[in-house]
C-alpha cells in the first residue's frame, strides 16, 4: 500500500474470516537503512569520522566500541563527527546508527560496519650508542604501535628496513669493525583506514 515504504510507525488490523473469528492489532516499524561509507580521517589526537546520507535520517547516533561493550560518544546531524582528546598512535572502533522520529519516538537503524581505524603515532627521536660492534638504539614511545628500523652503509645510501619491534630499544647485530651504520626508525599503526606512520626520524650514523 502506498506510504507503507515511509519510515514510520504503522498499526495493521488483521481481520479473521471463515472458520476464524476476531481481530488482531499489530504495531509495525519502518527504520532507516544503516549508514554505509564509513571513514575517518585522523591526527596524532583525533580522529573526524564521515558517513554517506541516510534518507529520511533526521540524526546520526555515534558509538565506541570498547571490548564487547559499546559507547555512546553523541549525536549530529552532520554526516560527520569529530572525536577529541586521543592517545598518540592508538586504535579505536567505532560505528554509527541512523536516526528518524515518529511522533514523540526515536526509531534507530541497524548498525553501520564497524570501523578500526587509528590516532597517527608521535614523531620518533632517535639516539644510537655503540656496544662492541653492535649498535643500541633507543626512542620516545610513540603510541601502541610498531616500530620499524632501518639501516644504510652511509647517511644518503639506500635504507633497508632491518628489523621491526613493538618495544622502543633495539639491538642490532655486529658490524665490521671501523665501519660507518646510519639508522632511522619509523612508528607505524594499521587498521582499516590503512597504514599510519610517523616521520621517519633522523639519520644517525655511528662508527663502529
Amino acid at each position: 500500500e502506498k506510504g507503507r515504504k515511509q519510515i514510520g510507525i504503522y498499526t495493521v488490523t488483521v481481520t479473521f474470516r471463515r472458520n476464524y473469528t476476531g481481530e488482531k492489532t499489530l504495531r509495525l516499524q519502518i527504520v532507516p537503512r544503516k549508514p554505509t561509507g564509513l571513514d575517518a580521517a585522523q591526527s596524532t589526537t583525533a580522529m573526524t569520522l564521515s558517513w554517506q546520507k541516510v534518507s529520511g535520517a533526521t540524526g546520526y547516533a555515534v558509538y565506541e566500541k570498547i571490548g564487547k561493550k559499546s559507547q555512546k560518544l553523541g549525536t549530529t546531524t552532520d554526516l560527520y563527527y569529530k572525536i577529541k582528546d586521543r592517545a598518540a598512535g592508538h586504535k579505536y572502533t567505532f560505528y554509527v546508527v541512523a536516526l528518524a522520529k515518529s511522533g514523540k519516538t526515536t526509531l534507530r537503524s541497524d548498525p553501520s560496519s564497524d570501523k578500526l581505524t587509528a590516532t597517527k603515532p608521535l614523531p620518533v627521536s632517535l639516539s644510537v650508542s655503540r656496544s662492541g660492534q653492535t649498535a643500541v638504539l633507543r626512542w620516545n614511545n610513540a603510541g601502541d604501535c610498531d616500530y620499524e628500523i632501518y639501516y644504510a652503509p652511509k647517511k644518503n645510501g639506500r635504507q633497508v628496513c632491518i628489523g621491526t619491534t613493538d618495544k622502543t630499544t633495539f639491538t642490532t647485530g655486529a658490524y665490521p669493525r671501523g665501519s660507518r651504520a646510519c639508522f632511522k626508525v619509523k612508528a607505524c599503526v594499521r587498521s582499516d583506514t590503512g597504514l599510519l606512520s610517523s616521520q621517519s626520524s633522523d639519520i644517525r650514523q655511528l662508527w663502529l
